[in-house]
């Protein structure tokens, strides 16, 4: 399997888990594929998301809450 069918088999379920926000794609520090799982919260998904699929590594990073802009935000505010 390639990472993307790995990542959108296992994406559905780990977006409803509480705390999780986002689901991709990135290259590791050895420039590697990696999936990133975003989490909102540092409560401990290590139990529920493996560390390893199908010899991809998965990386669980708190990102915090992740909002969507709307055109007039976005033009708005420089970042």
């Amino acid at each position: 399997m390639t990472i993307e069918e790995i990542k959108q088999q296992h994406e559905e379920k780990w977006l409803s888990m509480p705390g999780v926000v986002s689901v991709g794609i990135g290259l590791g520090r050895g420039k590697e594929k990696v999936i990133y799982v975003g989490v909102s919260t540092s409560i401990a998904f290590k139990d529920c998301i493996p560390s390893n699929i199908e010899g991809y590594k998965v990386v669980v990073r708190k990102t915090g809450m992740i909002r969507a802009q709307n055109d007039q935000e976005s033009k708005s505010d420089p970042q």
